[in-house]
């Protein structure tokens, strides 16, 4: 006699929380029609659930998340790097206390072989009408950035292989939950053959068909929540005999939203604002942001930059500001709303030529008005070079564009063959947005603060509010007759 079992999967919510509404329907439908065929029905996560550009998220540090996974149902989850790297130690055992499902993880560790946290499983085995499915876990490797937030993130194929290698004998079915990516469940698939089933995440793609090779079979369902993917697994019940696997993606958008779930998450929203709405400054003046032109507000962003790191020149795009910082009470919920990101300050030796060819791409429009996806950034340009220690004198060229006549560092002439400890963010090393930035030795990566961290420092300083005013890209007819010679700006 044959028996099925429904494996539902999601991936890469990024907190898009509106869309567990229509996921919560689509459960809850599911979850009544396997009863009614008595199949049996499964629910996992492949981890980036949560994501501090949300408010539900920010406000209670990913309490909010695991309560709607609690609500939805789920089963099992592994680990994104979002969690990991944006969310401490400390708050991912609060996240994840005595939640009813399982996290797994094959490849996460605590440093100085502390091993698994209490919250976290190597992996879990499912019976499920005597078939044994094991679930194991699996996340993308950033060694120096997780070392410092207190985790050994290890070589995931040595690692699923290894547990692979255990569990083989002992169970049907293998199942991994990869936060890895295409490239990696592939290369999985072709390196441990005994791995029946891998559910992919990381890189947002979407398998509309399954993929296969050799007898592992590969899915995923995109990101956002946009589609709920799905595993049916066609069992013999009494040999427990694999007959089949198959698969096949849900879209989300004809789903009706859960009024129930809508309701939830407004519980949600209220709870994070008694943290969100705290007062943290008092402005007496509204701080001007532009993407195309200097503007105070990105001035100071690159100041504090500087200051942070203790670094000699700084710069950020001013993209990563959404508006203007209106006077009045400042509370966190209004500086996250400008400040989005989970994008972590760095310092890097680099070289002044690659400074002076992303100072050149910052003038022209395209740049300045380039949508970037990804790498932490939650805004919608690029936007132009915010800076600090530095002073750039324009010119106009014959066609009538801005170019650059001269570069200083302080007092002197940027020199394109020294290499200069610059302060900048950890998108622009990963080679988005100004490329040539990617072009640097990682000095240092400051965890866990983001950047509304140091705005935070910022704002509550009157006298940073005023050095943010001075300005830093000159026309050199104003430079030759207003500034005489170069303020000193060490």
């Amino acid at each position: 006699m044959r028996h099925v079992i429904r494996l539902y999967h999601t991936n890469d919510l990024h907190s898009h929380m509106e869309e567990m509404e229509r996921i919560h329907s689509f459960v809850v439908r599911k979850r009544e029609e396997a009863e009614l065929r008595d199949e049996s029905f499964l629910l996992v996560d492949l981890g980036d659930h949560a994501d501090r550009f949300r408010m539900e998220t920010e406000g209670t540090m990913g309490i909010a998340n695991r309560k709607i996974l609690d609500y939805t149902g789920y089963d099992i989850v592994t680990l994104g790097n979002n969690e990991l790297l944006t969310i401490s130690d400390i708050d991912l055992a609060k996240m994840y206390h005595q939640s009813p499902f399982s996290v797994v993880s094959s490849n996460v560790r605590q440093k100085e072989d502390l091993g698994l946290p209490v919250w976290l499983r190597a992996w879990e085995i499912k019976e499920v009408r005597g078939v044994r499915i094991a679930f194991l876990g699996a996340t993308i490797p950033y060694p120096l950035v997780y070392e410092l937030l207190g985790w050994d993130v290890e070589d995931p194929m040595v690692c699923i292989a290894r547990d692979v290698a255990l569990l083989r004998s002992q169970v049907d079915v293998i199942v991994v939950l990869s936060h890895l990516g295409i490239f990696w469940d592939r290369k999985m698939a072709t390196m441990i053959p005994d791995v029946d089933i891998i559910i992919g995440a990381h890189t947002h793609h979407l398998l509309a068909e399954p993929e296969r090779i050799g007898t592992t079979m590969i899915v995923a369902a995109g990101k956002f929540g946009e589609y709920v993917g799905e595993v049916q697994m066609i069992v013999d019940s009494g040999t427990n005999a694999n007959l089949c696997f198959d698969a096949c993606v849900h879209r989300m958008k004809l789903e009706e939203p859960s009024a129930e779930m809508a309701h939830f998450i407004h519980g949600l929203r209220i709870e994070s604002k008694r943290f969100m709405t705290r007062p943290i400054a008092q402005l007496k003046e509204t701080l001007p942001i532009s993407w195309n032109k200097e503007s105070i507000f990105a001035n100071l962003l690159a100041d504090e930059l500087r200051t942070w790191t203790d670094a000699p020149i700084s710069l950020v795009n001013s993209g990563v500001l959404l508006g203007p910082l209106v006077e009045g009470i400042v509370t966190w919920e209004k500086l996250h709303k400008l400040c989005p990101h989970p994008i972590n300050p760095v310092l890097v030796e680099i070289s002044g030529r690659a400074i002076r060819e992303a100072l050149e791409q910052s003038m022209e429009p395209s740049y300045q008005n380039k949508k970037i996806r990804g790498y932490g950034f939650r805004g919608k340009i690029l936007g132009s070079l915010a800076i600090s220690g530095m002073q750039v004198v324009m010119t106009r060229t014959v066609s009538g564009k801005h170019g650059i006549q001269a570069i200083y560092v302080g007092n002197e002439p940027l020199e394109d063959e020294y290499r200069y400890q610059l302060a900048t963010i950890d998108m622009f090393t990963f080679g988005s947005g100004y490329v040539t930035l990617k072009e640097s030795d990682l000095l240092r990566y400051y965890v866990p603060e983001f950047l509304r961290d140091l705005l935070k420092d910022a704002i509550q300083d009157s006298s940073k509010i005023e050095k943010a005013k001075e300005k830093r890209w000159l026309s050199n007819a104003s430079y030759e007759t207003d500034c005489g010679t170069l303020t000193d700006m060490s």
